[in-house]
């Protein structure tokens, strides 16, 4: 990344370990309202998230706190390269070479909606309304179709070439001494260990699960995506919208639904 100064905090000795397994000590959010969007548009740091970076100083590897700024970061810190003697953000550029490329993902990208095709409308609201939402997230795009092919290489049934299949596998190992409890909350544990992003758990059945969920206030989306290497199956839900407050008794999350349908396939 460019360098930030002497003024720097402790945010100096946080690894790319911790940022990938959220124990950095970095909160939710922080450096300003959609710092995503800088990354994802391959534009450099804006100043709000510099002096963010400056000014911290927290405690990195104590324990586990899902953050965003934490994944903003860890883009910026392997997507930045300089360039004749200036810093160059390619995020996507690199997201395409090494991984969507590879995996035929032709229609996954950051900044751009997925090309050709109808585009989802994204909805934002409690369980029981639909307030939609006219901005596109600042995040992936992506089709179901893709994230089949993404599941496949995950799984090891597509091929993949061997620097990525290598990639592919090491994400999903656990990653030794990485903290359990979650930040701020005296005596609770996660129900899982970190891989490199991945939730890994068993999800109340013998075999593994391999896990990460998602959601956008911004452009009204959510998603899951569940596999189970051991045997070679997985499941992903894609859903246009963003559910806020309590769900009524007879309705249940995408995360639990998701599980649902894995759990009765592994049963079956």
């Amino acid at each position: 990344m460019p360098p930030l100064g002497k003024s720097v905090g402790d945010i100096s000795q946080v690894t790319l370990g911790q940022l990938v397994t959220h124990t950095s000590g970095l909160p939710r959010g922080g450096g300003g309202n959609q710092v995503s969007y800088y990354l994802f548009n391959e534009l450099l740091p804006p100043t709000g998230l510099i002096n963010y970076w400056r000014k911290w100083n927290g405690t990195p590897g104590q324990c586990w706190l899902y953050s965003n700024i934490g994944f903003v970061t860890l883009g910026f810190a392997v997507g930045l390269v300089k360039l004749k003697n200036k810093f160059v953000n390619q995020y996507n550029e690199q997201l395409h070479l090494d991984i969507t490329k590879p995996l035929g993902m032709t229609n996954t990208a950051a900044y751009i909606q997925p090309l050709g095709g109808p585009v989802a409308q994204g909805y934002v609201g409690p369980y029981n309304t639909t307030t939609k939402k006219w901005s596109t997230a600042n995040d992936m795009k992506t089709t179901a179709q893709d994230m089949a092919n993404f599941m496949a290489a995950e799984l090891g049934v597509r091929s993949t070439g061997k620097t990525l299949k290598s990639a592919l596998e090491l994400t999903q190992q656990p990653v030794s001494g990485t903290p359990t409890n979650e930040c701020g909350k005296k005596n609770k544990n996660t129900n899982f260990i970190m891989g490199m992003a991945w939730q890994i758990s068993n999800s109340g059945q013998t075999n593994e699960v391999l896990a990460k969920d998602g959601a956008t206030s911004v452009g009204g989306f959510s998603a899951y995506v569940a596999l189970i290497p051991k045997l070679a199956m997985g499941i992903t839900l894609l859903a246009n919208k963003m559910v806020t407050g309590k769900l009524p008794s007879n309705a249940q999350s995408i995360n639990a639904t998701a599980l649902s349908i894995l759990n009765a396939l592994q049963s079956s």
